[in-house]
């Protein structure tokens, strides 16, 4: 291992320790996109890492929604203790642990996250589209896994 992965592993592992929230972000929320600025997230976090998990990502019209599943899904985890971002996200995202799972949009589960070298970041937190409401049917694969 090179000098930058080293000190990749070493930031990595700082913040898993460090961090209290750790989250997988795969659509409007990426860096770039219009959520990631709107709720200024580049100020809020204390690192931001390019990685991967199993599932499939489905086009929802203007934003995607990721299903588990045995594809690859592209995307960052944001490492962050604010406590108000996590309840901004969530309120984003349309789910509330208080609700009944019949009122939420999507369901904030855990899944492992993987580097692009395939090595496990850990289980970090993630919106999969909450199926059993039976909103969402038909939908449109993504299949590069990758909302552009």
């Amino acid at each position: 291992m090179g000098i930058q992965g080293w000190f990749e592993d070493t930031i990595t592992s700082l913040l898993n320790k460090q961090c209290r929230y750790k989250v997988f972000v795969y659509g409007t929320l990426k860096p770039g996109f219009s959520n990631f600025r709107n709720l200024r997230i580049n100020c809020r976090v204390e690192g931001i890492k390019k990685a991967t998990v199993k599932g499939t990502l489905h086009s929802l019209g203007a934003f995607p929604g990721m299903v588990r599943g045995d594809s690859i899904v592209h995307g960052y985890i944001l490492y962050f203790d604010d406590k108000e971002l996590m309840e901004d996200l969530d309120y984003l995202e349309g789910y509330a642990s208080s609700n009944n799972i019949l009122m939420n949009l999507y369901t904030r589960e855990f899944i492992e996250a993987f580097d692009y070298s395939g090595k496990s970041l850990g289980k970090v937190q993630t919106y999969i589209i909450n199926t059993v409401t039976g909103r969402f049917k038909d939908l449109e694969l993504i299949e590069s896994g990758n909302w552009v």
